[in-house]
């Protein structure tokens, strides 16, 4: 898991700086050489994607969850960012910001998953050595009453 979050944080950490060393091109590629709206653009750009870098560890520690057969975890992580915060903060944060609010609302949805995540994988990892000790228990305990 260690290997696939340094993997995915690299990914998205080149995208984040793709889009904050280059926002200019980045927008242009969508905005067909009108100038304002490239400008426009480029710095919603940098907001909506200023937690990106953060995101590869989020998905990651929700395919963990997957993995292991820990469907709730994995459904509550997934669902997290695109969905169960992103849907509600855009339908508040807009009375109190106005349009800005727009852009605001991926990085900060981003950041509340990660938060969550790191509080879902940390209670996980602490744990593993349990899990791992009682089912070594258990297992003792079927083949001594075999004996």
């Amino acid at each position: 898991m260690k290997k696939a979050i340094i993997a995915s944080t690299f990914v998205t950490t080149a995208g984040f700086l793709a889009v904050h060393l280059w926002p200019e091109k980045k927008a242009g590629l969508f905005t067909e050489g009108n100038a304002e709206l490239t400008k426009m653009t480029a710095d919603a750009m940098q907001v909506f994607f200023a937690m990106t870098f953060v995101i590869g560890f989020q998905i990651v520690c929700s395919q963990y969850f997957q993995a292991v057969g820990k469907a709730l975890q994995a459904a509550v992580l997934s669902l997290s960012r695109q969905f169960l915060l992103f849907i509600p903060l855009l339908l508040i944060l807009p009375r109190f910001w106005g349009i800005e609010s727009v852009w605001r609302i991926a990085p900060i949805a981003d950041a509340i998953s990660v938060v969550l995540t790191e509080v879902f994988i940390i209670n996980e990892l602490r744990l593993l050595p349990q899990e791992k000790y009682s089912s070594t228990l258990s297992k003792e305990k079927i083949s001594f009453k075999k004996l």
